[in-house]
């Protein structure tokens, strides 16, 4: 499952065919993308994905504002792979 996670990260950072337009969601975003993300879209309890996305932005003087996007997220099931339990 870890393992899964991480490549679908990958997947998503990584460079599309085209690139689609950021509408401040994760649904539309994975909509966007059929060839990529249908399977797991149309079957969300045999993948059981969790994504939770931060967007960093920095003003002019360098100071952080956060934006956060989740998809499907349910915290009694959700995993962070950086941790080891």
């Amino acid at each position: 499952m870890r393992i899964f996670f991480v490549v679908l990260l990958l997947a998503m950072t990584t460079a599309c065919e085209q690139r689609p337009k950021w509408q401040g969601s994760l649904e539309t975003l994975l909509a966007s993308q059929p060839k990529r993300f249908a399977t797991v879209i149309q079957n969300p309890e045999k993948y059981r994905v969790q994504i939770m996305y931060m967007q960093i932005d920095r003003d002019f003087d360098n100071q952080p504002s956060f934006k956060t996007f989740i998809y499907n997220m349910d915290l009694n099931r959700f995993s962070f792979p950086g941790r080891d339990d």
